[in-house]
């Protein structure tokens, strides 16, 4: 199923029209399922011939020993392939930052990381300068933004350990490892419970989450539902047979109860309040395409009563307020104070000023947005950041000579 996956443009390429990606969708989803009905036949089957004739339990352990080996033959290939050309791998994996493997089947083929290796020192970096508070959940992208020397860029760092480290800090990252370490362990206890083809189940459920933990390592899984979702699920399944037969009535704790309810409704507010603020955004626009003003001016406010920390929220609503110039101000400034390293929010703080003539606060808010992210739009060659530096400074930089882009050679 895999290799078929691998020639099929609709599932491996980037950049497919959707008529191909539906079209090869349906071959791929034809081609699972054949697969898992075989599977199954050839379980059926086997289970069949071992109920005729039992495997002794000798025998059993020799093929298992054979398989042990041959697996352990394999690792030390590799590991010795990986010593052999382990100059070229390094190179590679650690490539320039202007390197980005395509979403394609060859970026299988290589060793390259993709960027992850600069994206982790970025992450690292934050993590130190803030070793305790971290520099907030979902940060990554304003870190990347203010250190990155090209113009790619990302909103994660690709790896779930890293990111708990940079953007929750020590706390957040050991509460981290504290809950993969109570899983494997009740996932231990529940196959020490467990015999026979029930313990053989439980192992191999297990393996899958081990190996799910270990790719959080260098990408992004936490982020996704779709990929998330199962491993929560499978591990809770095991924890829960891990669990003794309770014999007798357990002790009632209402403060307990009562701690886990707030908890799920706080986990439940922080997911449905950003959702609920977009809708409020979107409605605000849809009234402003309207022409209606004021409606959209009270979608934004109830966006930002949803969402306090948006600064989508605070922008837009500022924006609605233009002929407000005091109340914009106050609504642009109180973005900035929520993410002070924000490119976006400095630059549309300088858009603002600049619209209302302020020609030396619109020049160093720019500078600002040009600082925390040189190749936004602030960095734009003769753009506002440079207008705005004529405006005040009376000067053009070279690239910009006289206002204008100076002209490519032949």
């Amino acid at each position: 199923a895999f290799g078929i996956a691998l020639a099929l443009p609709g599932i491996t390429n980037d950049g497919e029209p959707r008529s191909t990606r539906v079209h090869d969708g349906w071959i791929f989803a034809l081609v699972l399922l054949g697969g898992a009905a075989l599977v199954f036949a050839a379980a059926r089957v086997l289970g069949g011939l071992e109920a005729r004739r039992p495997l002794a339990p000798e025998r059993r352990r020799r093929l298992e020993r054979a398989a042990g080996l041959a697996a352990l033959a394999l690792a030390l290939i590799g590991v010795a392939l990986s010593i052999a050309f382990a100059g070229r791998i390094w190179h590679e994996f650690t490539n320039p930052v202007s390197s980005q493997i395509g979403s394609t089947k060859n970026r299988l083929g290589s060793a390259s990381s993709s960027n992850r290796w600069r994206w982790w020192g970025e992450e690292w970096h934050a993590f130190t300068a803030h070793p305790f508070g971290g520099t907030g959940a979902g940060t990554f992208k304003v870190i990347d933004l203010r250190m990155r020397k090209s113009p790619i860029t990302t909103d994660e760092p690709h790896s779930t350990p890293l990111q708990f480290l940079g953007e929750l800090g020590v706390v957040g990252f050991l509460l981290y490892v504290a809950a993969a370490v109570a899983a494997a362990g009740a996932i231990v206890r529940a196959r020490r419970r467990a015999a026979g083809a029930e313990r053989a189940a439980v192992t191999a459920l297990a393996i899958g989450v081990a190996a799910f933990a270990a790719h959080t390592a260098v990408d992004m899984d936490w982020n996704f539902v779709a990929t998330c979702g199962p491993l929560l699920l499978v591990t809770g399944a095991l924890a829960g047979r891990a669990a003794p037969s309770p014999r007798t009535a357990v002790a009632r704790r209402p403060l307990l109860a009562a701690a886990g309810v707030v908890f799920a409704l706080g986990a439940f507010y922080s997911l449905a309040a950003p959702w609920l603020a977009q809708r409020e955004l979107d409605s605000a626009t849809s009234a402003l395409g309207r022409s209606d003003l004021p409606d959209a001016i009270a979608h934004a406010k109830r966006a930002h009563s949803w969402d306090p920390l948006s600064t989508s929220a605070l922008l837009d609503w500022a924006a609605f307020e233009d002929d407000a110039p005091l109340k914009a101000q106050d609504l642009y400034r109180k973005a900035v104070s929520l993410e002070p390293q924000s490119s976006e929010v400095w630059f549309a703080l300088g858009d603002f000023y600049w619209g209302h003539g302020a020609w030396k606060p619109a020049y160093d808010a720019y500078s600002k947005a040009w600082q925390y992210d040189r190749f936004g739009p602030a960095g734009t060659p003769c753009g506002a950041l440079d207008q705005a530096r004529h405006k005040v400074l009376r000067v053009w930089p070279p690239s910009c000579p006289r206002g204008r882009p100076r002209a490519s050679t032949p």
